[in-house]
């Protein structure tokens, strides 16, 4: 499995929000859907169908909160992996994205999203 990666440094610092939301990534004019599994203020891992390479920059269209109006922001792509068939045949490769400005204004309805769905697939308990 080939991975390319960025060093630790440009790694996310800020909270991670686990949740899936849609998306699409546009690059050099042609747009791809995607999956957003975590997002933070600063940046996102999205599952993809199609490769992409780091440095590139990209477009995103955020369906976080209206599946009409997309949250659009703009970034670069620095780390790029492929997960492999025999994870998924959906979504074989996984990219981390550095958002170019900060996303601050919708982080208190991104988390509540990704606390919504995280109470929605945990087991219940038995008593």
């Amino acid at each position: 499995m080939s991975e390319d990666k960025a060093k630790p440094s440009d790694r996310r610092a800020d909270i991670r929000h686990q949740a899936v939301f849609p998306a699409e990534i546009e690059t050099e004019g042609e747009t791809n859907i995607a999956v957003i599994r975590d997002l933070s203020v600063s940046g996102a891992q999205l599952l993809t169908r199609s490769k992409f390479k780091v440095g590139d920059a990209v477009k995103l269209s955020l369906y976080i909160l209206d599946e009409k109006n997309p949250r659009v922001v703009t970034g670069k792509i620095m780390r790029s992996s492929w997960r492999g068939s025999d994870y998924s045949d959906l979504w074989p490769n996984s990219v981390g994205i550095k958002f170019d400005e900060m996303l601050v204004d919708c982080e208190e309805e991104v988390k509540a999203v990704a606390e919504q769905q995280a109470k929605s697939v945990r087991p219940k308990a038995t008593v």
